[in-house]
């Protein structure tokens, strides 16, 4: 076993042998650590086997695993071949069955083995946008024709909230699709035309050792049914009494989700009773798919929880829908990067899941010890058998309701770092995926339904990722956190029209909690950081100071946002108020309240709220199209 056997069994199967921190640096993956991950990715512990059993794979299979056709036009590309032809007959199957022929040169042969040819092959003809099969000599792969740029949009603004942490005089310990309806009529009233969120998907709410984050959805073709307005529940009419408003600053899922679960199920025993189900609903069943395997995993069996679970999805569906007609504020969602491995997608789609890998994040200054996300990461090739179907579902559920798409951890369709299930967050390995094709299934489906795609690309992200989004009009993201300086006049032109500005993420601490320090107190206490990395952060941050001379630094940074060319900006809700704890603070489970803080001012004073008025004053000063 040679260390360059190694090398090629890697790269073979796309893990990646180094790559390059948020600092430039370049790492080396841990030689054990990579072997590992071979050994589980080609299903044997013989290096050799691993090392052969691809280069014969990619010769029985022929065709590359996947045919990119950038705005229709079928590029050059080649095929393993017995013999060396001139020409070759290539079918082309579209999603009807309907097969067409096409004559295609080899406009490139070169002999590699004594009884085998690499053949270029080239056709001039272009195609509708879709999905295809391509076939050639009895073999088939997945050929995408895609549009190569996103949807545009013109210059605007927006606002970031969680909808779990929107309070109002009707929310029932929690906010809901009723409170994200009401702010998106009041932000499009002041001039916004977009309500930023976190992912809505459903969550495990009932087991006892359940996070509720909503970056480990349970799935990510279903809804959170959680966020339901139960007095608007589909064919229900009885009205739940509200009780008194709760004082708690935290959400108590587990306590909500039982009391809004026992309404909706009366409400869906109400709905079946009789069989008198409504044309709309046969419609939404028949349009869904997988909803009847996803209601039956969740129920176990029990007919009752069955017909909660469809009814719930049904009642998601209408109240989105109607989020979605009103013509406010464009509801604006996040994709995350994986599911939970107890979920429905982890059970049902269990062969596109690699056995024995968790997903996180390589060490770097703000989590020194690398993070491990603890869902699965899904296996490059089985993906592609799949023609991405699971995938396209996916980002068909999102596209439906909302007319803008943020992709968490964009880079997660180019790579992934991969921690095996023995090894410490710290010593994980990249895997790499079929990129283009994920950005063909996104681009294609953002063009069916028209959507704006947003690419979460902060940290280390290599430059291939920032190329493609460019190239592809995906707007990138500029975090004031991340690129304020010590000259507040030339922070603002490192922004550039391909992208959306804000302040911070949901990831991050608020602006005066950042301006001031006290996140670095909250990290260190949480031992995320040492004394000595506070210590030199503090030292690297004192220039923050300077932007105090241009009068209040969250209007000297917002000012210079709505200013900026970026194309959008997205600003916090909780910046208006100086809010200084966060949302979530990675790297914490249990010490931090993650994901359940609430909104210290309701929607109601939000209308009467100073900065409010004074922020979105500032935004339509300069936001206006040009």
């Amino acid at each position: 076993m040679t260390s360059s056997l190694l090398e090629k069994a890697a790269r073979a199967y796309g893990i990646a042998l180094s790559y390059k921190g948020a600092d430039g640096k370049t790492f080396q993956a841990n030689p054990e650590t990579v072997k590992k991950m071979v050994f589980i990715l080609a299903a044997t512990k013989d290096l050799q086997k691993a090392w052969d059993d691809k280069k014969e794979e990619i010769i029985r299979k022929s065709l590359p695993p996947v045919v990119i056709c950038w705005n229709g036009i079928i590029p050059d590309f080649w095929i393993w071949a017995d013999e060396n032809s001139l020409s070759l007959r290539v079918h082309i199957i579209d999603e009807n069955k309907k097969s067409t022929v096409y004559q295609a040169n080899v406009s490139k042969a070169v002999r590699r083995r004594k009884n085998l040819f690499r053949l270029r092959l080239s056709l001039t003809q272009k195609i509708q946008f879709g999905y295809y099969d391509i076939e050639v000599n009895g073999k088939s792969s997945l050929l995408i024709s895609a549009p190569e740029k996103a949807p545009s949009q013109e210059r605007d603004w927006g606002v970031f909230a969680p909808v779990h942490a929107l309070q109002s005089d009707n929310a029932r310990g929690i906010g809901g699709y009723k409170e994200l309806a009401d702010i998106s009529k009041f932000i499009s009233s002041q001039g916004g035309k977009f309500i930023g969120t976190l992912p809505l998907l459903a969550v495990d709410h009932e087991s006892e050792n359940s996070n509720h984050s909503p970056y480990s959805p349970s799935t990510r073709l279903f809804w959170d049914e959680i966020y339901l307005d139960i007095d608007n529940l589909p064919g229900h009419d009885k009205k739940t009494p509200h009780e008194k408003k709760s004082d708690d600053d935290l959400v108590d899922y587990a306590c909500v989700h039982q009391a809004k679960k026992k309404i909706i199920q009366e409400a869906a025993d109400h709905f079946f009773q009789g069989g008198k189900n409504t044309k709309d609903y046969d419609d939404f069943i028949s349009r869904t798919p997988f909803l009847g395997d996803y209601a039956e995993f969740m129920s176990k069996g029990d007919t009752a929880q069955k017909r909660y679970h469809l009814y719930a999805q049904y009642a998601c569906h209408r109240q989105l829908s109607a989020l979605k007609k009103t013509g406010h504020a464009d509801l604006y969602l996040d994709y995350p990067v994986g599911v939970h491995t107890g979920g429905f997608d982890a059970a049902h789609f269990s062969h596109l899941f690699i056995d024995g890998f968790s997903v996180g994040a390589p060490p770097d200054p703000l989590g020194i010890h690398g993070q491990n996300w603890g869902f699965g990461a899904m296996h490059p090739a089985k993906m592609i058998d799949d023609r991405f179907s699971y995938i396209r579902a996916s980002v068909h559920n999102y596209f439906k309701y909302a007319a803008r798409l943020r992709i968490d951890h964009i880079m997660g369709l180019y790579r992934l770092y991969c921690i095996p299930h023995d090894v410490k967050a710290s010593d994980g390995a990249y895997i790499h995926y079929p990129f283009n094709a994920l950005m063909a299934v996104f681009l294609l489906e953002a063009h069916r339904h028209q959507v704006i795609l947003i690419g979460e690309n902060l940290g280390t992200v290599p430059e291939a990722v920032n190329e493609a989004m460019t190239k592809h009009h995906l707007l990138r993201m500029w975090i004031a956190q991340f690129a304020m300086t010590h000259d507040p006049k030339t922070t603002f032109e490192t922004i550039e029209p391909d992208m959306i500005a804000g302040m911070n993420t949901h990831d991050l601490f608020p602006f005066e909690a950042y301006i001031k320090g006290h996140d670095l107190e909250q990290m260190e206490k949480y031992k995320l950081i040492s004394a000595a990395d506070k210590k030199r952060i503090s030292a690297e941050r004192s220039f923050l100071s300077k932007w105090n001379k241009f009068g209040n630094p969250y209007f000297s940074v917002l000012e210079g946002l709505a200013k900026s060319s970026a194309l959008s900006v997205i600003i916090n809700m909780e910046d208006l108020w100086s809010e200084t704890l966060p949302q979530n603070i990675p790297g914490t489970v249990n010490e931090y309240p993650n994901w359940r803080r609430k909104f210290s001012q309701p929607i109601e004073n939000w209308t009467t709220n100073h900065n409010i008025r004074r922020a979105f004053s500032l935004l339509n000063e300069y936001r206006k199209n040009k």
